[in-house]
């Protein structure tokens, strides 16, 4: 499992595929692996998943999907007696992660 995905991966042992499992909405999808995938372990930091593949003795390595392609956009009030003559400014700051449920760290 990813926890930051909350994705599920679950190797089709006869098969050369993997099924994954959508956490929220318990909607799968095959994807394709090697000759009889035996195990899966995932990476949530590098977004790889990693499939051994019995017979054919090597590992399908796949990257991770993005949980969603929303842009990140941010907004500036600007404040009482704001002077700012500069068409772009340097701002400072710092960003913070109020993605839900259970965000990325």
């Amino acid at each position: 499992m990813n926890p930051v995905t909350n994705k599920i991966y679950v190797v089709n042992h006869d098969s050369y595929n993997v099924t994954v499992i959508d956490g929220v909405t318990n909607n799968t999808a095959l994807v394709a692996a090697g000759m009889r995938p035996v195990a899966v372990r995932v990476n949530p930091v590098s977004d790889k998943i990693y499939v051994t593949n019995w017979r054919g003795d090597n590992v399908t390595v796949m990257a991770e999907a993005p949980a969603s392609d929303v842009k990140v956009r941010a907004a500036f009030d600007r404040l009482p007696g704001d002077t700012t003559s500069l068409a772009r400014p340097t701002l400072t700051g710092k960003g913070v992660n109020r993605w839900t449920p259970a965000g990325p760290r």
